[in-house]
Formats: C-alpha cells, structure tokens, sequence
C-alpha cells in the first residue's frame, strides 16, 4: 500500500503545490484521515518529490512503542545528519543536542531542555541555509512527548526560514494541528488534507496491480462499497476472497465483515500463534530490526517465524525496521492478549534492548506487581532520562517506579515521589508536580525527607506566581530537625527568592546573608556566588551603594559555569546596578552578553526580561527604535511561553516606549494589560514599573492630578518598604512635577529633600539632574525665579555627566520657562529652542508640543532664520573661537559624543572641512 497511488491525482497535486512553496517557507500539510486511507502513501510520495527537487529531508516515523521515550523522533530526524554538520552550533547547544542524541555523555549539570530546543532550532536553519528543508513525520500522534516540545518551540520561531512540514494525523487532529501550527503558522502557509476515499475506478486499478487479479465489475462494485472507498480495506477484502477461494455468485452477500475492525478480528483469528508472537515484538519495540526480532524470539526458528511474518502480509520494512502493515491489526492483537503472553513480550524484549529507559519500561510491564530490582531500575532510567534533558520522561518513569515500590519500607516510596514531583516541576508540569510534592509532604516524616519536599513545594508555588504560599512553604521546611546543610543553603535561597518577589527585600537580604555562611562552610561555590550576588544587590537597593567587592567576588565565582539561570546569577545583578547607576555604556554590554547566552541555551524566560531592560536602557539613552524592538521581542516571547508576570514587564516597557514617542493610546493600553497581569501573578516589581509607565504617560499628557493618583501610591509604598538607591526610583522625578503642579509643595518637598539628599551622598548623576530640575520647579512655583534658575543650572551640570537626551530636553525646558518668566527672552529663546530640537530629534511628539508652545508666549523679536539649529550655532560658535570638543561640551552642559554630532551636521550644512574653514565662514557671516 506504500508502493502505489491509486485515484490521487488531487492529494498529488496539492502535495506539489505545497513542496513548490517550501523555499519561500515556512508551509505545512497535514494528512488526515481514517486508518488505512493511504495518508502514509502519500507521505511517502511526498519525501520522493521532495528529494527529486533536491531538496534536505529529515524524517521519522514513530511509532506507539516509541512515545513514552525521549527524543526518539529527533534522533530519528537528526539520524543522517553528520556531527560535522553540527559544528556551527554555539558549544552550549552542540553539547546539549549531542547529549539528548546519546551522540555523547552529560558531564556536569544536565542540558536545559531549551538548550536542546535551541539547538534543533539552530541546526535547521543551519541545514535550511544550504537547502530548503522538509521535516516529514508520519503519524504525529505518536510523538514522544521531549521530540514534540523541541519540535513546537522550532515552528513557532521559522520566520522566513525555508523549511517545509509534511505530516500525517488522525483526522481530528485536522482542526487542532499538531505541534500549534495552527498558532506559528498564518493561514495560507498551513495546508490540511482530509484523505478520503478512492473511485471505483482506483480500486480496480489498485486491486489489479497489487494482487495481479482481475474481479468482475459485480464483484468489484461489491468490494468497492463494502470498503466505502478505503483502499486498505478495499485491498484486505480482495486478499481474503483469494485466500478463502470464494466465488461470489449473483445476488451473494460479501461472505466477508465489510469494516475494518471486524475484518482485522478475522484476519487475527487466521494468524498461527508464531506469526502473532512476531506480529506483538515488532509492535512493542521501539526498533525491531531483524536481529532484535530474532533474539527476542530466541531458538533456531525465530528467522522461519519473521520470514512466516512476512508472508502472512503483516509485517513490512521501513527504513530498516520492521512495522506491522496495519497498526490496527497489532492493537487488536495485544488487547486480546492473555496478561501473561503480554508479560512474556515484554520480558523478552527487555532481554534484548540495549537503551536502559526502554528495557525499565519493558521490565515495569513485564512485572506481576511492586518489584524494587523493577522499580530501582526505573529510578535510574528515569535519572538517565533527565541526564540527557528529558525531565518529562524521567518524570513519568519516576511514577512507574514509585507505583512498583513495595511498600515496606516506606521511606522509598517518599523519596521517589519527591523525585518524579522534582522531575515534573523540572518539565513545567507544575499540576503534576503539585499532586505528588503534597503527597510526598503527607507522607514523610518529620526530617530531611520532608524538609525537601517542602522546598521542592515551595518552588512549585513561586513559579505558579504565588510567592507568599512558597515562602510559608520555605518557612515550614526551615523548620524541620535534622537539617542537611546543602539543602539548608537551598532553602534560604528560596526563602530569599520568595520574599524579593513579594517585595521584603530586608527579609531577602537576610536570608541572602545566611545563605552566605551556610554555602561559604560547605565550600558549594555555585550557590555562594549565587547568594553573595543577592546580598550585594540588596544592599544596593537598599542605599548603601555598589558593593564592587563582594559582587567581584560573586562574579569570578560564577566563571565560566553554566550551573545558574541568567537571571540568578551575579553577572545579571551587576548588569542591573551599572543601568541604576548611569553606567549605561557598560550595562548595555554585559546585557548583551547575557542576550547571547540566553539565544544559545534558548532561555527564552530569561531573554524576555533581558530585552525588557534593554528596552529601558535604550529608552532612557534615547534610541527609541531599537528600545521599540527590544520591547516588542520581550512581548513576543513572553506570549509564546505563557509566562504572565514576564509579559507584564514587557508590556510596561512598551508603554514606556510608546508614552515617550506620544502615542498615548497604544501606551495606555499596554501598562493597563500589564499592570492586570502584574497583580494576577503576584510580581510586585512588573506592577511598579506599568504604574511607573502610565505616571509618566499622564505626566507627558498634563493629566498631573491622575499621575499624582497612581504615583502617590507608588512612591510612598517603595520608600516606606525601604527602597533607598535614587537611581531604581525613576518615577519619583515625575511625581515631584504632578505634586508641584497641583500646588502640593510641602508634600513635594517631603519627597524632592531626601531624594537629592541621597543622589549627592551615592553620585548619582540621573538623579542629580532630575532632582535638581524639581527642586528648580518646586522653587519657580513659589516664585523663586533665582533660587529656580540655580538649580536649573545645577541640574545642568549633572547632565553633562550622561547621555540621556530626553532627561536633557525636560531640563531645558523647565529652565526656558523660568527665564521667560524673567524676560530673559534670548536665553530663553535658545533653552527652549535646544529642548524643542531634542524632542523633534527624539520623536517625543508630546514633550515638542509643550516646548513650541512655551517658545510662542516668548517676547520680544525673534532673531534672524539661519541655516543651523540653537544647539548647532552654539556649538559652531564655540568651536570656531578655538575650543576643543570637550570645552565646548562642557560649556554646553552637553557630552562630548552629542558635540561631535552636532559638528559633523555642522560642517555638512556649511560645506566647510575643517575648524579653520567654520571660523573663517562665521567671521565673514
């Protein structure tokens, strides 16, 4: 049946026109159909034409014995490709796939599932660069469940990448596609085809050429309407008739079952019962090759017995394995199975196989009821499995081991509960892992063994986003006798964890601490570089500035090690300091570094909050286009993964994005998406930071009594949790503007004092600037104007220090207006005129209208149009009277790089080359 197609010329057709679109990819087909249709048939026709166009063909054919093991069908696909062709993989995801292949042996930590799914990623576009590429796979349904995982994170990530998917499934699978195709792929890329029947003509043509027998048109209509056009059946009814020798007279019924399940009965009662053995052993291995077969059957006959097989038509070889020609046939066979013909399968296919996960499984049910010799190997099956980053699989023969545990002793039973708990929370089946660490902690007794299954708990509840149940989790488990001092160390970790993300950063601080001595005594190097980066960055949240010492420290304990997540390890905590601290040149590149890492071990959750502090950085340093990317990709992301409290940061920096370029309605709609998701998870710091958003957006709008409303709250809530670094709290500069605009003066003052206070004890230059800019409105609205115009000009100062241009362009401002206020109308003029040309410069479409409408309520007559901006002519003139570039910044309240712009324009627009020349065309001006 996989060697002919009869009567599909439409199904043909649709499969060229879908191979023909694979090099502008990514397409998709989806073969569906009843058993027997021939949805196999044309899979296989469909790998023929995609070789005859040369194309690269990676294909598998899993089968129902192969879907309980790990990545079968990725070795199957990856089967042809060469090591060699691996090569350009980034070392992280080339030792990952190497391992999940068994093309090598884990060493060290086990490879993260999204290293191995990065690495497939990358090794097709890899393969898809030489050739355009098909993944062909015949019967999805009997994916196994680590090769499906890889297999969706790929298709969802193809873009434009010249790879075609061609796969056969049950027909109702034709509506929810495998793999969320449906989802990664748009419509017109995603092609579905339900295998119907075939014509008369087909089953003549098809009976004919298989069974090299001619039926009389009577007895051909018969057949044909018997099969309702399924050419499987139609084959098996003609098969029957020339093996029973019936002659069908006028007017006889069919002397035959006319439907595949009754059919198949028959055809099993006719099998002998060698032919039945050789029929369940190729249906129950993962790969029965010949020898397998034989030595699973054992004895001088087991070749008579595959060869008697093959001649019964139930068996066939495919790609070197044999498969029965009907599954169908093979289920009906294993189900009317005694229990003890299916034990004795098993036994001897255990004996046989040499990957140790498919020998546990096979032993498990070859076992009679709780055997620990059955149950230990399952326990290292399943620890193998998770070696080679399947924790699924090793979850679920965890179960099987933890159900064939005797039951004496008990403590056995525990521990692999807590294991398959640990291995299910590891595959992000935290359902799964919820039930069996509650029964685990039922269990146990008072001890290490609970101890561990309370901390176990605890992560489960922290990564289902509800941080105060695993902290009282953490707690209980603190507090059981007998403490291991590794898990000690562990459990204050979490502890400290837990109590971050509800906002108790001095009870994470201390736990962070006492994480210290406990790591410090063991010598466990991976979770003290852990735990002294937690109390470095608490400390600095705290106010006591960037402890360089201890995060040094943390930092060359970290190395080279891939033992920490991106987001737990010292380098990251460092990153997020030097962007608090207007180190923005050197946080940008260590997130950079971090951005690679995550790529190459695909860490999406991890890369989702990476981009969004990106995307702050970019903000703030004022390039707003790639801030809109990095925003845009966290959002991406975080909708493939699910992960609401990472998609409720995103979505805070695409409002600031947005707030900043004006585009009120777009950021409005996205801090109020985010700061819903940001309460429905729990994350405090993604609710702060939408909040953060809409004050500012509200802010840019003039709305100062609505961004007081959602300010208010948020600036007393953090300084009251005791949140002491200037440079975390962007949003209290915007707070100062709504209250002093509201006339609230004391209640801004409360605010403005300790903030400059601690921005001059800890240098910080950002909050300098901002700072000063309030205490400069603060003043202006009581009247102040010198006292305004001082701070104004001390907050110049401080900006000469950053490259935030939009911070800039807000202090222009408010000093323009104070110094027409004073009808100082040409400094004015030129402070308001340097703020209008940073916003238009920026896009800030808002803050451009404020700075135009103040320039038109200047006095006065305007000077003379000329061919450069304020800024420029500022710049042209300092130059030419023989400044350096840096005296001019410095004059300017400018950096030297915003200096060296403006004269490359400068000299563009004058046409002149050299400092000599500029001078010499202002003198004659």
């Amino acid at each position: 049946m996989e060697q002919a197609l009869f009567g599909r010329q439409t199904e043909l057709a649709l499969v060229s026109k879908v191979l023909d679109a694979v090099p502008a990819g990514p397409v998709a087909l989806i073969l569906g159909g009843e058993p027997g249709t021939g949805k196999s048939a044309l899979w296989l026709d469909a790998l023929s034409q995609a070789e005859a166009r040369s194309y690269r063909v990676l294909s598998c054919r899993p089968s129902e014995a192969e879907a309980k093991l790990s990545f079968a069908a990725i070795g199957d696909l990856f089967g042809g490709v060469s090591d060699e062709s691996l090569e350009g993989l980034p070392m992280p995801q080339r030792s990952a796939i190497a391992v999940a292949l068994l093309r090598a042996e884990a060493i060290g930590s086990p490879p993260d599932q999204r290293a191995i799914s990065a690495a497939f990623h990358g090794a097709l576009l890899a393969l898809a660069a030489a050739a355009p590429t098909v993944v062909a796979i015949d019967d999805a349904q009997w994916l196994d469940a680590p090769s499906a995982r890889v297999l969706e994170f790929v298709v969802r990530r193809l873009n434009d990448v010249p790879v075609g998917l061609i796969m056969t499934a049950r027909s109702e699978e034709l509506e929810a596609p495998p793999l969320g195709l449906g989802r990664s792929l748009q419509a017109d890329r995603l092609q579905r085809l339900s295998v119907g029947p075939i014509t008369l003509e087909a089953t003549r043509q098809m009976l004919g050429s298989e069974l090299s027998k001619g039926f009389s048109r009577p007895v051909l209509l018969r057949i044909h309407e018997a099969a309702a056009g399924n050419p499987f059946l139609a084959l098996e009814l003609g098969r029957t008739l020339l093996r029973q020798g019936i002659e069908l007279e006028p007017g006889m019924a069919l002397p035959v079952p006319s439907n595949l399940a009754d059919l198949v009965k028959v055809r099993s009662s006719e099998l002998s019962d060698e032919v039945r053995q050789v029929l369940l052993i190729v249906s129950s291995a993962s790969q029965p090759t010949i020898p397998l077969v034989a030595r699973a059957i054992g004895g001088r006959t087991a070749q008579d017995q595959i060869d008697a097989a093959f001649e019964a038509g139930v068996i066939h070889v495919s790609g070197g394995r044999l498969r029965p020609v009907l599954p169908l046939l093979a289920t009906v066979l294993y189900a009317g199975s005694s229990g003890r013909a299916r034990r004795d399968i098993h036994r001897r296919i255990a004996a046989v196989v040499v990957d140790q996960e498919e020998r546990a499984r096979h032993l498990a049910l070859a076992a009679e009821g709780p055997d620990e010799e059955v149950a230990a190997e399952l326990e290292n099956a399943a620890r193998r499995a998770r070696s080679r980053g399947a924790p699924d699989a090793a979850a679920e023969l965890s179960e099987l081991a933890r159900e064939l545990t005797p039951p004496e002793p008990a403590i056995a039973r525990i521990h692999r509960t807590v294991h398959a708990g640990q291995y299910a929370f590891e595959a992000a089946d935290m359902g799964q892992a919820s039930t069996l660490l509650e029964e685990a902690v039922e269990a146990a007794p008072s001890g290490p063994f609970r101890a561990e299954a309370l901390l176990f708990l605890a992560r489960v509840r922290y990564h289902s986003h509800d941080a105060l149940a695993a902290l009282t989790l953490a707690e209980q488990a603190l507090a059981e006798p007998e403490q291991d001092p590794a898990l000690a160390t562990q459990i204050q970790l979490e502890l400290a964890a837990s109590a971050e993300a509800v906002g108790d950063r001095d009870r994470a601080r201390a736990h962070a601490r006492l994480a210290v001595d406990l790591a410090e005594a063991q010598g466990d190097e991976t979770s003290l570089a852990e735990s002294l980066a937690l109390v470095g960055f608490h400390d600095f949240l705290a106010g006591e500035g960037l402890a360089r010492s201890v995060m040094s420290r943390a930092i060359a304990l970290e190395g080279a090690r891939m033992d920490l997540r991106p987001l737990r390890s010292p380098t990251f905590r460092e990153a997020c300091m030097l962007l608090w601290t207007d180190e923005l040149d050197a946080s940008r590149s260590t997130f950079r570094d971090l951005e690679k890492r995550c790529r190459e071990t695909g860490d999406e959750g991890s890369l989702a909050v990476i981009l969004f502090l990106l995307a702050q950085l970019e903000c703030w340093a004022g390039d707003w286009s790639k801030a809109s990317g990095h925003a845009d990709e966290s959002c991406t992301i975080t909708g493939f993964t699910g992960q609401q409290p990472y998609r409720a940061l995103a979505l805070s920096a695409r409002a600031l994005v947005e707030g900043h370029l004006g585009r009120a309605v777009v950021a409005r709609e996205a801090a109020e998406e985010g700061l819903e998701l940001g309460r429905q998870s729990g994350l405090v710091q993604a609710s702060q930071f939408n909040l953060a958003a809409l004050g500012f957006l509200e802010v840019s709008l003039g709305n100062m009594k609505e961004a007081h409303r959602l300010l208010g709250p948020l600036t007393e809530g953090v300084l009251d949790a005791g949140l002491g670094e200037p440079g975390v709290l962007r949003f209290v500069p915007d707070e100062v503007e709504a209250l002093v605009a509201l006339g609230e003066i004391d209640k801004a003052r409360s605010i403005l004092e300790p903030f400059l206070a601690r921005a001059y004890t800890l240098g910080r230059s950002w909050a300098l600037a901002t700072a000063e800019r309030g205490w400069g409105l603060l003043a202006a609205s009581r009247g102040e104007l010198p006292a305004a115009l001082a701070a104004f000009d001390r907050a110049m100062e401080a900006h000469a220090l950053l490259d935030e241009p939009f911070e800039l362009g807000r202090t222009l401002l408010a000093r323009g207006q104070a110094l027409r206020r004073t009808k100082k109308w040409r400094p004015a003029r030129d402070s308001l005129g340097r703020s209008l040309e940073i916003f238009e410069q920026l896009g800030a479409a808002l803050w451009a209208d404020k700075a135009r409408g103040e320039m038109g309520r200047i006095g006065g007559r305007a000077p003379a149009p000329v061919d450069l901006t304020p800024t420029e002519q500022h710049v042209a003139d300092l130059v030419a009277s023989g400044l350096t570039n840096r005296e001019a910044a410095y004059a300017l309240f400018l950096s030297v790089s915003t200096v060296e712009a403006n004269l490359r324009r400068i000299y563009k627009k004058l046409g002149v080359r050299s400092r000599t020349e500029l001078s010499r065309m202002l003198s004659d001006r």
